[in-house]
């Protein structure tokens, strides 16, 4: 559930994408700012260096009696000057390659470090808040995102280095000529205001694409996850495409083409600029300004430079615009998360022997204006070596309840005890590590996460014996061989890494709900009680009736409400309808 903010509460940091790298590494952002700016400087000192050496007092390089010395097979007229212009473009290239290089390898960095405090953000975080969020908006803030911020953080030198060749141009246009100069510069002016009205636009466009993303994201979820329905009808199928996935693709296609078509009808636009102003300087300012032909040579030269970094710095301004829509997206999800995750405490061991549910109630949220549905208040207690059962129709409650013995979403009423110990936030980690789940859909991981040693390997191929599936698959380096198998297997699976991990409660939910007749007796008439025999607090969410006599207890809920309880022994055993052995595929 999205929690209220406290008006008082101090405004969120914005973060922004040159701030980001300011904090993640100062040290290595300012050589990469020194770095570029030295060779933005360089760069702008090109020019006059070329103009000296081409009118120099000796007549420069045109000069035919300019010195010509010899160097490796080749004659260098002016060989002082040549030397000296071969370390000039070295120092350059030295210079942009180390901003560049500290850049990069910063936001390689920084893109790691930002991927890992999301992901920190969202294991944090309450389950209703990541349930809230949805699962393709946190997909694709992961993935997406990140991607783009950082492709944006890595234009970063090059606008800095174009950035200080423009202001070093600008000032030796200035020293040429001032009246040359001020034209330039408001025709830049004029240029610049013009060209972001059409950026105004393509950033929306740019925003409405990045919204759309998380749609798509979402129908490519629901496509891959429902294919096998699909594949049953073709009017789903004609209808999931018709309406789901080619709109979103339409909406998206057409946003993303508008920003470009914007973004790129602007860009050509600011490369022309200063062909424009030459044309104006050559064919109008000379007729009513007073120009010399080797200063009229020099501006020339100057403004076809200068399209160069203006051409560099356009080109990037798509770039760093799709970075700044998501950074406002991360802002927003961040917004959403937990402000600081505190260090962990470390984990204390507590014993228990009874869980008890004191009027414990739980309210889903549609939105702000609407509340959804309720279960609770509930009264019952869970105890070590006892097994309980509960039962009821689709929308019962029963997963919402599961969720709330699981720890995974807190009561909004009543309290949860642990023996004498209500759980709140300073022993709720404590309590979680007791706690294994199979839940209708949970998650299977290609490895054993927890700390293993070779008791838990022989522990864990030994469960893939009894649970037959070691013919599929294997643990080698505490990592499965496979998971590509059945539903059933799956979850068999899934029961051998909750066994091996040892817990005191086991809340499968329809575990059984996939397997064959004879895995369901094994689970019922040899798994349960086993759990049972080593004291462990068993919940089994089930539907099978013919074995809710191997139940301590029975809670059967209808409507979020628990409406009955029954003992294992008010329960009538359904003689010969086990399943009889057979050897299982």
């Amino acid at each position: 559930m999205n929690q209220r903010r406290n008006p008082d509460e101090r405004p969120r940091r914005r973060i922004g994408l040159m701030s980001e790298f300011g904090r993640f590494s100062p040290g290595r952002v300012f050589l990469a700012v020194l770095a570029g700016g030295l060779s933005g400087c360089l760069y702008a000192l090109a020019i006059p260096l070329i103009l000296t050496a081409l009118r120099g007092p000796e007549g420069g390089l045109a000069s035919a009696e300019a010195s010509v010395q010899m160097f490796l097979g080749f004659e260098v007229s002016n060989g002082r000057l040549a030397a000296f212009f071969a370390l000039f473009c070295l120092l350059i290239m030295i210079t942009r390659a180390t901003a560049s290089i500290l850049v990069a390898r910063v936001s390689m960095d920084l893109s790691a470090s930002l991927r890992e405090r999301l992901c920190q953000r969202i294991v944090h975080s309450s389950y209703p808040q990541i349930e809230t969020l949805g699962q393709a908006k946190l997909t694709v803030a992961v993935t997406d995102d990140v991607r783009r911020i950082i492709g944006g953080a890595e234009v970063v030198p090059q606008l800095l280095i174009n950035g200080v060749m423009l202001v070093g141009i600008f000032g030796f246009l200035w020293y040429i000529n001032t009246q040359v100069f001020l034209f330039v510069l408001g025709a830049v002016s004029f240029g610049v205001v013009t060209f972001h009205i059409p950026l105004l636009f393509a950033n929306r466009y740019f925003h409405r694409a990045r919204q759309l993303y998380d749609t798509l994201e979402n129908g490519v979820r629901g496509l891959i996850l429902g294919i096998k329905e699909l594949q049953l009808d073709r009017h789903k199928r004609d209808g999931y495409f018709g309406q789901i996935l080619r709109p979103c693709e339409r909406q998206l296609l057409t946003a993303e083409k508008r920003a470009i078509t914007i973004m790129l009808a602007a860009n050509s636009y600011g490369d022309l600029l200063f062909f424009f102003a030459i044309g104006a300087i050559s064919f109008v300012f000379v007729n009513y300004h007073e120009i010399s032909s080797a200063d009229l040579m020099a501006v020339v030269m100057v403004l076809l430079y200068i399209t160069g970094p203006i051409a560099v710095i356009l080109n990037t301004l798509p770039r760093m615009s799709m970075a700044a829509v998501s950074l406002r997206k991360i802002e927003e999800i961040l917004g959403e998360l937990p402000e600081q995750i505190e260090a962990e405490r470390p984990l204390r061991q507590r014993d228990w022997h009874a869980i008890s549910f004191d009027g414990i109630g739980y309210q889903h949220r549609t939105d702000k204006a609407h509340d959804g549905f309720t279960v609770g208040p509930l009264d019952f207690s869970v105890r070590k070596g006892q097994i309980t059962f509960i039962v009821g129709g689709n929308g019962s409650g029963k997963s919402t309840l599961c969720k709330m013995m699981s720890l995974h979403y807190p009561p909004s009423s009543g309290r949860i005890l642990f023996d004498e110990q209500v759980v709140d936030a300073e022993c709720i980690n404590d309590f979680r590590q007791d706690i294994a789940t199979v839940f209708s859909d949970f998650y299977l991981f290609d490895r054993l996460l927890s700390p293993i040693d070779d008791v838990k390997l022989e522990a864990a191929n030994r469960y893939l014996r009894e649970l037959a599936i070691d013919h599929k698959v294997q643990v080698k380096d505490g990592m499965f061989s496979t998971t590509d198998l059945s539903d059933g297997q799956r979850k068999r699976l899934a029961l051998v890494v909750s066994f091996v991990d040892d817990k005191k409660l086991y809340l499968l939910d329809e575990w059984a709900a996939d397997q064959d007749p004879v895995f369901k007796k094994v689970f019922y008439t040899e798994i349960l009680p086993d759990l049972k025999a080593q004291g462990k607090a068993v919940v089994v969410v089930s539907h099978d009736d013919r074995y809710f006599h191997v139940a301590d207890q029975l809670l059967i809920m209808e409507d979020g409400k628990i409406v009955e309880k029954r003992h294992g022994h008010e329960v009538p055993h359904v003689a010969g309808m086990e399943v009889a052995d057979a050897t299982p595929a």
